[in-house]
């Protein structure tokens, strides 16, 4: 210390000042760096699990959307054939969307929940067939009873939680 001590006072300044600048680029570079890493942690944070959850999420979107559309497909025999076109266009959808999640890598855990889903799915599938055709076969109040409290909305509601876990 006796060293520094015997510098004036504009050389102290000096070599301060030239020890702040050597400074400032090392701690610029350490803060890069870190920037860095978290600019990778949030994409790969976006493309391995807010995009599965968005396909899920617009899987399950559609799924409630079908739901509608049959409430609406049974009491009115005249939009059958729109309203049918529009299920099978959203069951496409659905099928899309989970096929985009399974494209995604997935963990072993995830693997698993996305096995039950498509079980899920493909009852759902069946059901909603059945209720479909008892419309088509004038069995209005089978069907409705089907998609309230029936086969139908018990399938329902087993996608609903293979989507939500």
């Amino acid at each position: 210390m006796t060293r520094f001590n015997i510098h004036k006072v504009g050389t102290k300044l000096a070599i301060s000042f030239i020890l702040v600048a050597l400074v400032i680029p090392v701690v610029a570079w350490v803060s890069f760096l870190a920037m860095q890493a978290i600019d990778n942690f949030t994409l790969t944070m976006f493309d391995y699990r807010l995009q599965p959850l968005h396909a899920l999420g617009d899987a399950n979107t559609n799924v409630h959307q079908i739901r509608n559309d049959v409430y609406k497909y049974i009491p009115f025999p005249a939009q059958r054939p729109e309203l049918g076109a529009e299920i099978e266009q959203k069951i496409t959808d659905v099928n899309g969307f989970l096929d985009e999640y399974r494209a995604l890598p997935l963990n072993p855990e995830e693997r698993e929940g996305m096995s039950r889903a498509d079980d899920a799915w493909a009852s759902y599938q069946v059901a909603l067939q059945q209720t479909l055709t008892l419309a088509d076969e004038g069995k209005a109040e089978a069907a409705l009873e089907s998609t309230a409290n029936g086969e139908l909305a018990t399938q329902q509601d087993n996608l609903d939680k293979e989507f939500g876990s």
